[in-house]
């Protein structure tokens, strides 16, 4: 006898996802007009809420530097989101 235990997913979002990121080659950012920016681990299929935004800010873009390019590491920085809303105002998270 086997048993598979399959937990469901509850972040999705439910909005238009205005962009996705690849941070490696198994985990992604993804940014809605939920006002949701999500990680996906792609080998685990877990999902988690990195922020929840306000009402008035809307992400539609993602940057980042990557940690290594061809095998050599880089200098980087912290992860940081920098958001401006349609009104101009400017949060860093």
């Amino acid at each position: 006898f086997h048993l598979t235990i399959v937990l469901l997913n509850t972040w999705t979002h439910k909005e238009l996802v205005s962009c996705v990121g690849w941070t490696t080659a198994d985990e992604l950012y993804s940014c809605s007009e939920d006002h949701q920016i999500l990680r996906w681990n792609l080998l685990t299929s877990e999902t988690s809420l990195v922020v929840k935004l306000q009402e008035d800010l809307f992400p539609i873009d993602l940057h980042w530097f990557p940690k290594t390019v061809g095998g050599k590491k880089q200098a980087q920085a912290e992860i940081f989101f920098q958001l401006i809303s349609f009104l101009g105002g400017m949060n860093n998270i």
